[in-house]
């Protein structure tokens, strides 16, 4: 008896760019940040969220290249607040010390 080798699927590698850097990288590798239909601005950790999302690195500067060009407006569609730009720099900064 003959046995075949079966193939199984390969799972495909999601990529986004980076709103602040503009560099591609795994959709896993970013934060999302989504404009909800309701026209709220949340965090999406796990992609799950509907909306209109945008992605940004967990890198500092890539959060400030975004707002200082207004990237992050555009990509959203709607005004964002510079308190939005603290919220992102700490909420990275605290999953970079839960990381290391």
């Amino acid at each position: 008896m003959i046995k075949k080798k079966t193939i199984g699927k390969r799972k495909k590698i999601i990529r986004r760019t980076c709103t602040g850097c503009g560099q591609v990288k795994e959709k896993s590798e970013m934060l999302r940040v989504v404009k909800t239909p309701e026209g709220d601005i949340k965090y999406d950790l796990k992609g799950k969220v509907s909306g209109r999302g945008a992605y940004v690195c967990y890198d500092i500067n890539c959060v400030e290249m975004a707002f200082k060009k207004k990237r992050l407006s555009k990509t959203l569609k709607t005004d964002v607040s510079t308190n939005l730009k603290d919220d992102t720099i700490s909420l990275i900064s605290n999953l970079k010390e839960k990381i290391h």
